[in-house]
C-alpha cells in the first residue's frame, strides 16, 4: 500500500511541475523561434567546417601511420647495409 502511495505521489508531484513549466515555454518558443532563424543562416558554414575538420582529421591521423612505416622499411633497410 506504502508504494501505490508513493507512486501516487510523485506523479502529482511530476504533473505539477509540469504545469508550472507550461507557462514559461510558452515564451520561450518565441526566443528558440529566433535562434533558430540564425542558426539557419549558419548551417551551410557549419556542414562546410564540419567537413574541413574530419579532412583534416584523417589526414593527420594518416601521416602519423605513414611516417611509422617509412620509419621501420628505413630501418630495416639500414640494417640489411642499403643505407649510407
Amino acid at each position: 500500500m506504502d508504494g501505490y502511495r508513493l507512486f501516487l505521489g510523485l506523479t502529482l508531484t511530476v504533473f505539477q511541475t509540469g504545469e508550472e513549466k507550461g507557462a514559461k515555454e510558452s515564451e520561450n518558443i518565441k526566443n528558440d523561434s529566433r535562434e533558430k532563424k540564425c542558426l539557419f543562416k549558419f548551417r551551410p558554414f557549419l556542414y562546410i567546417g564540419i567537413i574541413i575538420l574530419s579532412i583534416f582529421l584523417c589526414v593527420t591521423l594518416s601521416r602519423l601511420f605513414t611516417a611509422r612505416v617509412y620509419w621501420y622499411y628505413g630501418a630495416k633497410a639500414v640494417d640489411m647495409g642499403w643505407g649510407i
